[in-house]
């Protein structure tokens, strides 16, 4: 089995197990459960699963502390693509695939929008994003950006966790009427497994280009936002993926990385100088995907 497939079947693990989740949790209570318990059942079972090719972190406090969910960091070919993510659960409605009710959620008053907020304070090399937890009971009507581009299987089981750029949340914002539905977001994002297992980028040797072509998602998702990549401290890149950088035109971070996301990288804790972006931190590994399956 090839590395990109075990990557692909450790996110799709974590969808399936988290619609199940959501949806035993309704049906024993009859309420839905909140972003933050959810953010930890995934970081728990990228723990349990990913062993090996996942390293996580927590920050002391609750979310509100760091404004967003989940630091997500791709790792592979001598580069990082970071993804700062908020996370928003799924409120099904009857006869509706459902909406995400607290998708456009006011903060300092109602001054100022989540994703407003999100997309300005999110420091280079993240590029500000939106997980999204659906507890569906169906497969969904509408299709989403990837899965209807290519006739990629559409499984609804892999639609437990999906991803899509801020800006895709911040163009809704302002529409008139303000849309939040699934009907409306799904067909903006992807699902996560795309992230570590892109249709779209196997046509070149998946260890030479992973994760600077998932760096594409952010592109089509923002509207032509450049993402930000970073160069790995401990790794160095091939010339075939410097490449795959200057024709992709993403902009390479070349400050210093944060202390937490070197102690990570470095194989450490993060414990020292422990200051990220939000509550968790994961560090999905390419490269350990690739020694693994050779």
């Amino acid at each position: 089995m090839e590395a990109i497939w075990a990557l692909e079947d450790l996110m799709v693990k974590q969808a399936l197990l988290m619609r199940a989740s959501m949806r035993r949790y309704r049906r024993l209570t009859g309420k839905e459960r909140r972003e933050t318990s959810l953010t930890e059942l995934l970081i728990e079972g990228l723990k349990e699963h990913g062993q090996g090719l996942v390293s996580v972190a927590e920050a002391p406090g609750p979310e509100a502390h760091y404004g967003a969910d989940l630091e997500l960091w791709l790792r592979g070919a001598g580069y990082l693509t970071g993804l700062r993510l908020q996370a928003k659960s799924l409120h099904p409605r009857k006869k509706s695939d459902g909406s995400y009710r607290y998708l456009h959620h006011p903060l300092d008053g109602g001054t100022t929008s989540q994703v407003t907020k999100l997309i300005r304070n999110t420091p280079a090399p993240l590029n500000p994003g939106y997980l999204y937890y659906n507890g569906l009971d169906e497969k969904p009507q509408a299709r989403s950006a990837c899965c209807s581009a290519n006739g990629y299987s559409r499984r609804h089981g892999r639609f437990g966790l999906t991803f899509s750029g801020a800006d895709v949340v911040q163009r809704l914002e302002v529409a008139e009427p303000r849309r939040n539905s699934l009907d409306d977001v799904l067909p903006e994002s992807v699902p996560l497994k795309c992230l570590v297992a892109c249709p779209r980028a196997q046509r070149h040797p998946w260890w030479i280009t992973w994760p600077v072509t998932t760096a594409v998602w952010p592109v089509i998702l923002a509207g032509g936002r450049r993402p930000w990549i970073a160069r790995d401290p401990y790794r160095q890149p091939s010339t075939d993926i410097e490449a795959t950088v200057a024709a992709l035109g993403s902009r390479v971070f070349q400050g210093q990385l944060p202390p937490h996301l070197v102690e990570l990288l470095g194989g450490g804790e993060a414990t020292e100088e422990f200051s990220p972006t939000a509550r968790f931190v994961a560090v999905i590994d390419g490269d350990a995907a690739r020694e693994m399956m050779t």
